[in-house]
């Protein structure tokens, strides 16, 4: 990419991102990304020709990370699976992309964006937890150890802005390694709580 455009994209994109931080989608246009970044409109149409090619791109700068492997017992890499998910939550940058990319999943092409993203972060929590722990290629277990871990947290600091004290994190911490242990070892567990059969959520912060 020329140096000038790519320059001038990265002006927009950090102007785009601070908009949505700031006002939330409805601040969200052409002009008012153009008028941040200094630039004229005409550039911004030039990368984007739509918002929602704009809302993609900033997607692959702010998506939610997958789960790690880090620690040495389960609670230990569920904790610090915890602290990262929380982190990308609290930032209010990456928060409000993640909202804004959800409110815009009926479009088909932000549909399929977010499909093949959450197919990877799935993967990662079956690695992330173990082999003592039976969740490839059980979409059940991965999306309630992903809501358990996952829903607290965005309801509190994406949506109520409370703070996250230790007992919350510890009692998420405590509930997702208690539904590990109690349904998902692959030494005959006991049958997961029933729920709905429902497709995978899209959302990127579910």
């Amino acid at each position: 990419m020329d140096p000038r455009l790519a320059r001038t994209r990265e002006a927009a994109l950090t102007a785009a991102t601070d908009l949505l931080a700031e006002y939330g989608m409805t601040a969200l246009t052409h002009q008012n990304v153009a008028a941040r970044a200094g630039l004229g409109r005409a550039t911004v149409y030039r990368h984007w020709p739509t918002t929602v090619d704009l809302l993609l791109d900033l997607h692959a700068a702010h998506r939610p990370p997958g789960f790690v492997t880090e620690g040495e017992t389960l609670r230990g890499r569920i904790a610090a699976n915890y602290d990262l998910q929380l982190a990308h939550l609290v930032d209010p940058r990456s928060r409000n992309v993640s909202i804004a990319l959800q409110g815009a999943a009926q479009d088909e092409r932000v549909h399929a964006r977010l499909v093949e993203a959450n197919a990877a972060r799935m993967r990662s929590i079956a690695d992330a937890v173990g082999p003592d722990y039976d969740l490839h290629d059980r979409r059940d277990h991965l999306l309630n150890v992903l809501a358990l871990m996952n829903g607290p947290v965005l309801q509190l600091a994406a949506f109520s802005r409370h703070a996250i004290d230790a007992e919350v994190r510890a009692t998420v911490i405590d509930a997702v390694v208690d539904y590990l242990n109690s349904y998902c070892r692959t030494t005959s567990p006991a049958p997961a709580p029933a729920h709905v059969d429902a497709p995978i959520p899209v959302s990127p912060v579910v």
